[in-house]
């Protein structure tokens, strides 16, 4: 019987075709750039969900965000609590890139760190992609001459019509990219490359918005160290910057680089990982890998969980692990989290590079653990409530909170009853 053959999903989690996966819930992104953090005159935690990335414009199945439901203005603040910009935008996204998309009445603009204004539109909705270029989603004349914007997306979605056509403009407000060449415009997924969408296939933008790889493959994966996974219909395979092929587009799977090497299955035997010229740099020994991070991977073989360092050899540690369907790799911060056997009990915990168990985290029975690149431990107890953790276990923030959320070690953003706080990582409130 042959496995069943998952590539990847472009701006999804990458999938093994084994049963360990490198990129889980336990290990959770930080917007490292945001060097200024989104406020609202409301501070419910409804008001703030609202200006996430994401969930300012319209989705290609009609889902409105431009409503903002909530009172007032938005304005930003720096990592020490200080207004930097006034509550002076009717709307607004986070800092990426050194930018913010905001409406203001009925323009839209990007504006900079310093609130000034580099680009503004009538006609469309405006977002950062990378540090020059800025995505342009351009409404339909419908929505715009409509002062009731739910109907007119209703509208244009059962007659069929396009509720937008996506571009790409500079930070001058020069069209780079006309809108409509391509029918989605999606993000930056590594080194600067944007991930673009026409009919069903997916193709890539350099940083300038020149595209180096045409629509013509199913799904590409994250782009890290120059390696570019890729696949067409089932099979995976790499492409370097220039669009050439390094790893053969034959392959059942094709991961991520990450320390210059990237897990890979070639058929239904076993999953190993490639260096950067497409040779094996561990040899598929394993039944199923995380991604390699601070010089160590988790595996499976002989139906038991492992550690492995770069040369594919064993890590000795005392835990015995247990065998699951998935496990989650290591974080940026050296961590990892793991279900371990205890006799016939189990309880979830956290290890370090070396196998051993952080100092002070209590034993009890967590929901879930969150690691974050920066060390910080997001814990969640069975009642769903979350508590923000040192790297070394003890505790910051007790379980208390409807949601925390690590956006670098500076700044944390917390729910508490509806109501959202900024943090650092003592706990002490910045607004």
């Amino acid at each position: 019987m042959r496995l069943k053959n998952i590539c990847f999903v472009a701006m999804a989690t990458i999938l093994c075709t084994s049963s360990l996966t490198g990129c889980g819930e336990s290990s959770r992104k930080e917007n490292l750039d945001n060097e200024l953090y989104i406020i609202t005159e409301d501070k419910s935690s409804k008001s703030l969900s609202n200006s996430k990335p994401g969930m300012f414009g319209i989705t290609e199945d009609g889902e409105i965000f431009m409503e903002k439901g909530y009172e007032g203005k938005v304005g930003y603040i720096d990592k020490r609590g200080n207004k930097s910009i006034g509550f002076k935008f009717d709307k607004g996204s986070e800092f990426s890139y050194g930018m913010a998309g905001v409406k203001d009445g009925n323009t839209y603009k990007i504006i900079n760190q310093k609130g000034k204004t580099l680009v503004e539109k009538e006609d469309g909705i405006l977002s950062p992609l990378n540090n020059n270029l800025i995505k342009y989603e351009k409404l339909a004349n419908e929505i715009l001459t409509n002062k009731n914007t739910t109907e007119a997306v209703e509208s244009l979605v059962q007659s069929g019509k396009t509720l937008k056509s996506t571009g790409i403009i500079n930070t001058k407000g020069e069209i780079i990219v006309e809108p409509g060449r391509y029918d989605e415009i999606i993000k930056d997924i590594g080194e600067g490359y944007i991930l673009v969408k026409k009919d069903k296939m997916y193709g890539l933008l350099n940083a300038d918005g020149n595209e180096i790889i045409p629509c013509e493959y199913t799904s590409i994966g994250e782009i890290n160290e120059g390696f570019i996974p890729v696949s067409k219909g089932n099979l995976c395979g790499a492409l370097n910057e220039k669009g050439e092929i390094i790893v053969p587009i034959e392959y059942f799977y094709v991961g991520s680089m990450n320390e210059g090497v990237a897990p890979a299955r070639l058929d239904e035997s076993g999953i190993g990982f490639l260096d950067k010229e497409g040779a094996w740099a561990i040899m598929p020994d394993f039944d199923g890998v995380t991604a390699m991070n601070n010089g160590v991977a988790f595996a499976r073989k002989d139906d038991k969980h492992i550690i492995i360092d770069k040369d594919g050899k064993e890590v000795e540690t005392e835990i015995n692990f247990e065998n699951k369907v998935s496990i989650n790799g290591f974080s940026d911060s050296g961590l990892a989290v793991v279900d371990i056997l205890d006799g016939e009990s189990k309880y979830m915990s956290v290890i370090n590079t070396k196998g051993e168990e952080i100092e002070n985290l209590e034993k009890k029975d967590y929901s879930a653990l969150e690691v974050y690149p920066s060390g910080l431990i997001v814990s969640v107890n069975k009642e769903g409530k979350k508590g923000l953790l040192k790297e070394d276990g003890s505790v910051i923030l007790e379980e208390e909170y409807n949601d925390i959320r690590v956006i670098s070690k500076d700044v944390i953003l917390v729910d508490k009853d509806g109501t959202y706080s900024y943090i650092d990582s003592t706990g002490k409130t910045l607004y």
